[in-house]
């Protein structure tokens, strides 16, 4: 009797470590938002160190106002970052992640292949800043200080920390 050959199994199917994404190097894993992870690059509490340090001959009001200032700026490119991921999410594309670090943002899509759906994402990031500008005004109106385009410079007081605030957010939109 003849022994029966048998095909040899199919291969196994990728694991699906191979089809992950490369890992963020140079940074760790802070927060997920909409299901998005948002990774901070290890330089970031450099650059708030070094804010830190160059307001720091203002005393304490200048540490808090270089911390508010990095916090303002950092909200700023999370919006505009997670403007473009929503917007692949919205035309049926996958957003993998996001990254933060002194330069500003880097969201991480598989971009589609049809030009005005590249197009909704790659407009989404800047179209967050209108909204972002109009609550700023909005805040800043409330401030009782005159809103000034040219100058960002009011007596550094606690008391005009959140005017200054606003400034900053209506600077950087």
């Amino acid at each position: 009797s003849k022994p029966i050959s048998r095909p040899p199994p199919p291969p196994p199917p990728p694991s699906s470590a191979a089809c992950q994404p490369p890992p963020q190097e140079w940074s760790v894993r802070a927060c997920s938002i909409f299901g998005i992870p948002v990774f901070l690059h290890f330089s970031l509490p450099l650059f708030l160190g070094f804010l830190c340090l160059t307001h720091a001959r203002l005393g304490a009001i200048g540490i808090i106002f270089a911390v508010c200032y990095a916090a303002v700026l950092f909200l700023t490119v999370t919006v505009h970052e997670f403007g473009h991921c929503l917007a692949a999410q919205k035309v049926g594309c996958r957003a993998e992640r996001v990254l933060l670090w002194p330069l500003g943002g880097l969201a991480t899509c598989v971009m589609p292949t049809n030009p005005r759906d590249r197009m909704i994402v790659a407009a989404a990031g800047p179209a967050t800043h209108l909204p972002m500008t109009l609550c700023w005004l909005i805040l800043s109106a409330t401030t009782g200080y005159p809103i000034r385009f040219w100058s960002p410079f009011v007596p550094l007081e606690a008391s005009s920390l959140y005017h200054w605030l606003c400034w900053v957010g209506l600077y950087i939109n």
